[in-house]
């Protein structure tokens, strides 16, 4: 009698997290229509609170720290909003007259990264992440609302982008 069999191979050379996530399970699971809703399905992704719900947190990591390859293509955390609020100068000051002020910002959270694998040892990250907001003229501050014009009304651009490089390895003359 001869009895063979084996055993999973677990690679234990990288600490890479990672699902397939068939479009069948889409069709089965209920979940939100987008990507991020999608990425609640794997093991160890959880809400990243501060980052937001479309940007998880993977195995504990930052939420703006993820990577998502979809048919093969690769894109980081993209999280675009709009914010509209009504916006009303309280009774007895002259903007009441104004009745609802709209006010509306554009945000926009982003981060993507990208590995190199030099060689044996040697690797570079490369992460790109920022929050770009804007908001439209008009009173960014209820404050605003509290004088006798709309002098103090404002346009607004925030937040900014930033890069990271970072390279993995030992430099020598060899």
């Amino acid at each position: 009698m001869e009895v063979a069999g084996a055993s999973d191979v677990v690679n234990t050379r990288t600490t890479t997290t990672g699902a397939n996530i068939t479009s069948e399970l889409l069709q089965q699971v209920p979940v939100g229509r987008h990507v991020a809703a999608a990425t609640y399905l794997a093991p160890g992704v959880s809400s990243s609170g501060t980052a937001g719900a479309d940007n998880p947190s993977i195995a504990g990591g930052s939420g703006l720290d993820n990577q998502y390859v979809i048919d093969g293509v690769f894109f980081g955390a993209i999280n675009p909003g709009r914010e509209a609020r009504s916006l009303q100068a309280p009774d007895g000051f002259p903007l009441r007259a104004m009745g609802d002020i709209d006010r509306v910002r554009d945000t926009l959270t982003y981060s993507t990264k990208a590995t190199w694998q030099l060689g044996n040892g040697h690797r570079i990250d490369a992460s790109f992440f920022g929050d770009p907001s804007s908001g439209d003229i008009g009173p960014q501050r209820t404050s605003a609302l509290l004088v006798g014009d709309t002098a103090s009304f404002s346009s607004l651009t925030y937040g900014g982008h930033n890069q990271t490089l970072r390279y993995n390895g030992v430099l020598s003359n060899s």
